[in-house]
């Protein structure tokens, strides 16, 4: 594109605001280089967050509560070191809670000074806030010993990586410096500028060879593309340098916006989803305020239903869908979704207000999401989704048809939802036609989500652990084997039927899943009828050759009881049902593992209840029904 005058240039991206891969392709460095030149002034004197509207707004009181709380408490604490014995031992032991912990406090320390400091202008919390900058500036590295590829304690070690919580870190330093610049030091600001060029800057537009989060589609690509461009509008006002890096971004957030089905579900996991919408509409916004609202990527039609996919992920009580490395009791950020609810006008589905995140409950700590709880979560907001109509909008039925999900609402508090896919989705299980059910709005057949993370959790040992493992979700075992991972390994001929609320059905062949040659099909059917109070799983199998070993397996936090010809299920809060089998066919027994939690890695026992084949099966068909 030839130059063109200011006003050309603003008509030529306001039509391209609305066809995103288009600007990628389009733009040119010039382009948004004038752009940027015409804006700067209007940028750096409106870009005044108002302190005033947290203050005023009702619905942040308990965070501001909570805040002043934890600020209390924090102050008695001595500055948290990250000793090398911490920091060894990923690369040891395997280990990664020892030394995150201690970083991740050191920076929800940070963020908790910094908002009481913005707030409330005591010097003791403006000290701390630079005590705690001066820290940071002097770590050895921004990184995590977990992405610094195997080589922290060794010759190849990069302590200037590009890793999610690098480049987090140059966001919150440039955010942070920005909101306190005339309160601080002037020697702390200036480090701060220092290192963030050292370690993020310089590194970005030095390299060789893309770093691997450029061309990934997942959360890394927003995160890591987000922040450095968070920190460069922030820190840089030559608008040459600064276009420099920002157009080496929109390729890198196409990745990202790619890796959401057609749909708009995210495949990690809601949690993920969260994460990576987080920092790609916080980019977003201050982007556009940036170029004075010229260039505005939350426009492009598929991002209102990546931002619808977070409401539909929740069921009444609170329960979340855990497939993948997700929660089956997530929270959402107040702020974001205050944000694009807003942003899309109020035509997004809204998560149970009950669901909201109280302060502080991130275990990473992140000042994105952090402070944007705080300058986004509007009165407006609240009450409209603390309103009945908000959430007595569930729909009966949500199906997702390029992620292959179905999800069904009942009433008494019945849900549940089954996925097709295949197995290797990001952040994968190998879950191929698994599913979990509520019932009065507690777990009773459970998908465990995700577990701890340790060195072999992004290994060729991740299918070793249980939680990953189709071992640990109700799906057959078939010849001792579970499912198999990789993208060949996936489900076919799907079927939804959702035509009578009073029955909602899925259907899909699993048997490729498997890569057992002797299994020729596998139609795995789930029925939920409401009115009825029944949940059917219909399994039928076509073998070539007679198959005599076969395990149904399902999977419960809470023991159930094994009566005569069923099996009692229990929730959460113990309310029960029953479920039945086709026992001339299957004998049942119980047995229990171990799942360690994502949030600390602590043991819970899960209990397997394993339906075994007494005789040899060519083709038949093994239903299971509960009933309550």
């Amino acid at each position: 594109m030839k130059e063109n005058s200011h006003c050309e240039v603003r008509k030529y991206l306001s039509c391209l605001v609305c066809d995103w891969k288009g600007m990628i392709k389009n733009m040119d460095e010039a382009t948004l280089q004038s752009i940027l030149e015409e804006n700067k002034l209007h940028f750096f004197q409106s870009l005044l967050y108002q302190k005033e509207h947290v203050l005023s707004t009702k619905a942040l009181a308990p965070y501001l509560y909570d805040l002043k709380k934890e600020a209390d408490l924090s102050r008695k604490e001595p500055l948290c070191e990250l000793p090398f014995h911490a920091f060894c031992q990923f690369d040891t032991t395997g280990n990664r809670l020892t030394y995150e912990n201690l970083y991740f406090h050191r920076r929800r320390c940070l963020g908790v000074f910094s908002i009481m400091a913005w707030l409330y202008q005591k010097p003791e919390d403006i000290t701390l806030v630079e005590d705690y900058l001066w820290a940071i500036c002097n770590e050895y590295t921004w990184a995590l010993p977990a992405h610094l590829d195997g080589n922290s304690l060794n010759e190849k070690a990069n302590p200037l990586q590009l890793d999610l919580f690098s480049l987090e870190t140059a966001q919150t330093l440039a955010e942070i410096t920005y909101l306190l610049k005339d309160s601080i030091n002037p020697a702390i600001f200036l480090r701060c500028m220092a290192e963030i060029e050292r370690r993020a800057f310089l590194p970005f537009l030095s390299r060789n060879t893309p770093y691997h989060w450029e061309n990934c589609k997942n959360n890394w690509a927003s995160v890591c593309a987000g922040s450095i461009g968070m920190a460069a509008i922030y820190c840089i006002k030559d608008s040459s340098r600064l276009s420099s890096i920002l157009i080496q971004l929109f390729p890198i957030l196409q990745n990202f916006l790619d890796s959401f089905t057609p749909d708009g579900a995210c495949l990690e996991g809601l949690s993920y989803w969260t994460y990576g919408v987080s920092y790609f509409t916080a980019f977003s916004a201050l982007l556009s305020n940036r170029t004075g609202h010229v260039i505005d990527l939350l426009s492009q039609e598929k991002v209102q239903s990546i931002a619808a996919f977070q409401g539909k992920c929740y069921f009444q009580g609170g329960h979340t869908i855990s497939f993948s490395d997700a929660s089956c009791k997530d929270t959402f950020r107040i702020g974001i979704t205050s944000y694009l609810t807003h942003y899309f006008q109020y035509k997004i589905p809204i998560p149970p207000i009950s669901s909201a995140a109280p302060f502080g409950t991130d275990p990473c700590s992140r000042w994105c999401q952090m402070f944007r709880d705080f300058i986004w979560a509007t009165d407006d907001f609240y009450t409209i989704a603390q309103t009945p109509s908000a959430t007595a909008s569930f729909p009966k039925t949500c199906i997702l048809p390029d992620a292959k999900w179905l999800i069904f609402h009942g009433a008494n508090g019945c849900g549940g939802a089954i996925k097709g896919g295949y197995n290797a989705e990001p952040h994968n299980h190998n879950d191929i036609g698994s599913f979990f059910f509520l019932l009065y709005e507690k777990e009773v057949l459970a998908d465990l989500g995700a577990g701890e993370y340790t060195k072999d959790s992004f290994s060729e040992k991740r299918y070793s652990i249980f939680t990953n493992h189709s071992f640990s979700h109700n799906v057959p075992v078939i010849y001792g084997k579970g499912q198999m991972a990789g993208k060949e390994y996936r489900a076919k001929d799907y079927y939804f039927h959702t035509q009578t609320p009073e029955k909602i059905s899925a259907s899909m062949d699993i048997a490729p899943a498997y890569g057992e040659e002797s299994l020729r099909s596998f139609i795995r059917e789930l029925i939920f009828e409401d009115k009825k109070h029944y949940l059917t799983i219909r399994d039928t199998y076509s073998f070539t050759v007679p198959c005599t070993m076969l395990e149904e397996r399902f999977i419960s936090r809470q023991k159930p009881e094994l009566l005569k010809n069923s099996v009692r299920l229990f929730s959460e809060s113990g309310e029960s049902c029953i479920l039945t089998y086709p026992n001339s066919l299957l004998s049942v027994s119980l047995s229990t593992d171990i799942h360690h939690n994502h949030e600390n890695g602590e043991e819970e026992t899960i209990y397997l209840i394993r339906f075994l084949l007494n005789q040899p099966i060519t083709q038949t068909v093994l239903e299971f029904s509960i009933c309550w």
